[in-house]
């Protein structure tokens, strides 16, 4: 199985959203059946069922952050104090300052414990803005 990067998977198949399904036999025992669902890694949203791309050939999950509605991939220029960055492994950190150099990489939160760096070819995924 290949890794689709998560930036290119909004390529891929749409999930499907199946309902779990209660069926009562003849002694009147419930029975479950259900679909294992995906979240996404970034915001958390539900996304649908699990797929055989989901699982790498470790066992890992894989990153699916590119098929949410919710998070949003932007240029470092594009960034904003108050934007919610994710990545992976999960950490999801508060823009609370912005230095931008001449040639348009990004230091984000300079001379904090969670300061980051960001060249200006690269893209970040941010939790949605609210209005």
């Amino acid at each position: 199985m290949t890794n689709t990067p998560w930036w290119n998977c909004r390529q891929a198949a749409t999930r499907t959203f199946t309902p779990d399904e209660v069926t009562v036999d003849e002694r009147g025992h419930e029975h479950r059946s259900l679909v294992l669902k995906r979240a996404c890694n970034g915001c958390g949203a539900s996304l649908g069922d699990t797929m055989d791309r989901d699982v790498d050939r470790h066992g890992n999950l894989t990153d699916i952050r590119g098929e949410c509605d919710n998070c949003t991939r932007i240029s470092p220029a594009d960034l904003q104090v108050g934007d919610v960055i994710t990545s992976d492994p999960r950490r999801d950190f508060t823009i609370r300052a912005l230095d931008r150099d001449e040639f348009g990489d990004v230091t984000i939160n300079p001379g904090t414990s969670d300061k980051a760096f960001i060249h200006a070819d690269q893209t970040v995924t941010i939790r949605p803005r609210h209005a």
